[in-house]
């Protein structure tokens, strides 16, 4: 599903539950889009592709992340006001790819990209990768 060029979009109604087969999420270029609540991600359950570009007021990925158990690849390129990035990330144990650009604020110190490194998931960076760019 693609989600691009709303410019007045500041969230999601809780009905995105009921898209509980849905496999990947793509929102780009929505510049008011603030945050992703709990209750948005716990029905989406078979998301393998979450990606996240040119949302600037972004600031909250949810402790509802460890819902996407079948995620496999989180894409956050361009939020730069992304100041919480949830410790459940270690729970998604179908993660394969993260990639992080555009220094958010969640990684203004490096301590926190260490933290994720250290993560049970990135084991073997030939099966698994964590990109962080900045």
């Amino acid at each position: 599903m693609y989600v691009e060029n709303l410019k007045k979009l500041k969230g999601f109604a809780t009905d995105l539950v009921s898209l509980s087969g849905l496999k990947s999420l793509y929102i780009s270029r929505c510049p008011e889009l603030e945050a992703f609540p709990e209750q948005v991600l716990e029905g989406l359950y078979s998301l393998q592709h979450l990606t996240l570009e040119m949302c600037i007021k972004f600031s909250n990925l949810s402790e509802g992340l460890r819902h996407l158990s079948a995620l496999e690849s989180l894409t956050l390129n361009g939020c730069p006001e992304l100041v919480t990035f949830p410790n459940s990330i270690k729970y998604l144990s179908s993660l394969r790819e993260l990639t992080i650009c555009g220094k958010p604020a969640a990684f203004s110190r490096d301590r926190k990209i260490k933290e994720i490194c250290r993560l049970s998931f990135v084991k073997n960076v030939a099966e698994k990768t964590v990109i962080v760019q900045s």
